[in-house]
């Protein structure tokens, strides 16, 4: 909520020239706020199923080292 105390006629004419801009700054701000913040959890889940990736990765080579050369399709 943006309260504006006007004690002038000058900033009431100034406040009707700019009023549009101002809320069109407040909107944008708040989108990019958001677009962040969603940013933000597209990461987390990324960061989290890369590590799942990077463990099984890990287990593949762990057991073709050890090796197994007939790996089962679950174990893939």
């Amino acid at each position: 909520m943006l309260v504006w105390l006007l004690a002038e006629k000058k900033a009431d004419k100034d406040l009707d020239t700019c009023q549009e801009e101002i809320f069109d700054l407040l909107f944008y701000r708040n989108k990019i706020i958001k677009s962040f913040q969603d940013s933000r959890k597209v990461y987390d889940e990324l960061d989290r199923e890369y590590g799942e990736i990077e463990q099984d990765t890990q287990y593949v080579q762990q057991q073709l080292a050890e090796g197994a050369t007939s790996l089962q399709p679950a174990q893939l």
